[in-house]
């Protein structure tokens, strides 16, 4: 029958493996819970909380990427301080620095062109030559069973309860359910 530790000693192990990077913390209805981390052993280790903070955010947004205000405001960091990181994070290619960029008209059009093949924007000309564009609104908003894989599966042909081919041996639903 294993031994189970005592509190202090459980919390000097779960202070370790957070330091460690190999679980993660999480609340849920105010309640804190932990998670094993998957990639720990791919996760950055930082001098200090701010730096970790900051890359975890900016991880988290993904090929999005985030705004330095809205850094700002979620860490509470000043300009100085978060510039510094930054640029830190950059120097080690753990981050990429990409500054706004000034359009033009013609890439302006360029993005609208793309807009309107993607049946998002309408075209009009006005009487005076002008161009103006406006946004094409959704007749039918997709519901959530058209959303499922089913519906652009190749193989949905052999699909049925039975047989090679079932909902519950989909690859495709899997990676669906899973996401």
């Amino acid at each position: 029958m294993p031994i189970e530790p005592d509190i202090k000693q459980r919390i000097a192990i779960i202070n370790d493996l957070l330091g460690k990077q190999i679980i993660k913390l999480f609340k849920v209805n105010d309640q804190y819970n932990y998670k094993y981390n998957a990639n720990h052993e791919m996760s950055v280790k930082l001098p200090t909380k701010e730096e970790t903070l900051i890359y975890d955010l900016i991880a988290k947004a993904g090929d999005k990427g985030i705004w330095n205000r809205e850094l700002k405001e979620k860490t509470k960091a000043p300009d100085q301080r978060l510039t510094k990181i930054t640029k830190s994070l950059a120097s080690k290619k753990l981050i990429k620095i990409i500054s706004s960029q000034q359009l033009d008209v013609p890439d302006l059009e360029m993005i609208l062109d793309s807009l309107i093949y993607d049946g998002k924007v309408d075209k009009v000309t006005t009487s005076d030559g002008n161009n103006m564009y406006r946004a094409i609104a959704r007749l039918v908003e997709g519901t959530g069973l058209m959303k499922t894989p089913c519906g652009v599966c190749p193989v949905r042909k052999n699909c049925s309860d039975v047989g090679n081919i079932t909902p519950i041996t989909c690859q495709y639903f899997g990676e669906w359910l899973s996401y």
